[in-house]
């Protein structure tokens, strides 16, 4: 996603994207500000820190100042546009006969597309 100069920053340099996104757009399990949790992870880099940050796209995260997670350092070590905030979505399932929870995966990968969808046709941040 792109970010101009007069997008708007909040602490740590985090941008403030405007939302598209509708109450009850999206079936979920909770909500942000009453409109639907994405859990949408966005990287952006921070140029007085020097570093990338993450932190959800809905709201300011309280981790925003830590390091990053090893899964989600191993992908901002990979980006080069520094003008962009990069948008994630993650999940962790156990896949060892113990722990399995693999039935979540094809709704996340389904919601997934869904989601990146939208994204492109403006639906969720304003363009």
């Amino acid at each position: 996603m792109p970010l101009s100069a007069a997008t708007p920053r909040g602490l740590q340099r985090r941008p403030e994207i405007a939302l598209a996104l509708k109450p009850n757009q999206y079936v979920g399990s909770s909500s942000v500000n009453g409109l639907p949790n994405l859990k949408i992870v966005m990287l952006y880099w921070d140029d007085s820190a020097g570093r990338w940050r993450a932190s959800e796209l809905q709201a300011r995260t309280a981790r925003e100042d830590e390091a990053l997670p090893p899964l989600v350092q191993a992908v901002a070590s990979r980006l080069t546009d520094r003008a962009r905030a990069h948008l994630l979505r993650m999940i962790s399932v156990r896949l060892s006969p113990e722990w399995s929870d693999p039935a979540r995966l094809p709704k996340f990968l389904s919601d997934t597309q869904i989601y990146q969808t939208d994204l492109a046709a403006g639906r969720i941040v304003v363009r």
